[in-house]
């Protein structure tokens, strides 16, 4: 009798010279996976499990956070092009200093993302 978590694979050679794989978990009842041409693709697949696991999945931004990116960079560029207008010093740092949130709300999401 198998422990619940263990898992054992057991290649299953059919008449017409492919593979298939025999997946046993536990007590559960035995199932077959696949049909490989070739003895050498049932292995690596029943290897496949041993392969690392990155830590942390890589995430692919949403179309909603792309785009709430690019607003946000198009605003600090906007923000950026009327502080270049401005005779007031103290006015053209306080845009500017604008823009960088704009801009740092931006890098927040793309970290996020």
């Amino acid at each position: 009798m198998r422990s619940p978590n263990e898992i054992a694979y057991a290649l299953v050679s059919q008449k017409d010279g492919s593979y298939q794989v025999k997946v046993t978990a536990g007590n559960a009842a035995p199932i077959i996976v696949g049909n490989f041409s070739e003895k050498r693709e049932a292995q690596v697949w029943t290897n496949a499990d041993q392969a690392p696991v990155p830590d942390e999945p890589r995430r692919v931004p949403t179309p909603f956070a792309l785009n709430r990116i690019r607003r946000w960079r198009a605003k600090a560029e906007e923000i950026r092009t009327a502080a270049e207008s401005m005779t007031s010093e103290s006015a053209r740092r306080m845009f500017m200093q604008l823009a960088r949130d704009y801009d740092a709300l931006a890098d927040s999401w793309e970290r996020a993302a």
